[in-house]
């Protein structure tokens, strides 16, 4: 008898390891998503004032996210098994054509927007992992109706 409650314990532990690492992971993806949807705004506002290379450059400088400018740093993306890497479009600015630059924002910004949906499709497969689990846990056996 108790091997048999011991078994269930240790099951019970595994979920439960198994349900932390999960919202570790969804704690950092929505880290993620955060520093995207700002990078994204601030190349919406650099799109919106390119005549402006001073308001660029000070967009860029205030672009900051959980307290470090996320400008020129490069960000992993678990969701995506990638990274991400924006530039700092000032020296852009000077070096090429403001079409060249419009079409540099608008590629980072279908970039961001491509991320953001696969963040959005992963952590709502983690989400149905999860009531899987919750399932599971609760003594719950889904059974296959054919």
């Amino acid at each position: 008898m108790n091997k048999a409650i011991l078994s269930v314990f240790e099951k019970h532990l595994g979920q439960h390891q198994k349900t932390s690492s999960l919202k570790t992971n969804i704690k950092d993806i929505n880290h993620c998503i955060g520093i995207l949807q700002v990078l994204d705004l601030a190349l919406k506002k650099c799109q919106d004032n390119l005549e402006d290379s001073k308001q660029i450059a000070q967009i860029i400088n205030q672009c900051v996210f959980a307290g470090e400018n996320i400008f020129g740093v490069e960000f992993h993306l678990p969701f995506a098994q990638t990274s991400f890497f924006a530039e700092d479009i000032t020296p852009l600015l000077q070096e090429n054509s403001k079409d060249e630059v419009l079409d540099y924002l608008k590629s980072k910004r279908l970039e961001i927007a491509n991320l953001l949906d696969e963040a959005l499709i992963y952590l709502e497969k983690e989400e149905r992992e999860e009531q899987s689990l919750d399932f599971s846990s609760q003594g719950y056996f889904l059974r296959s109706a054919f």
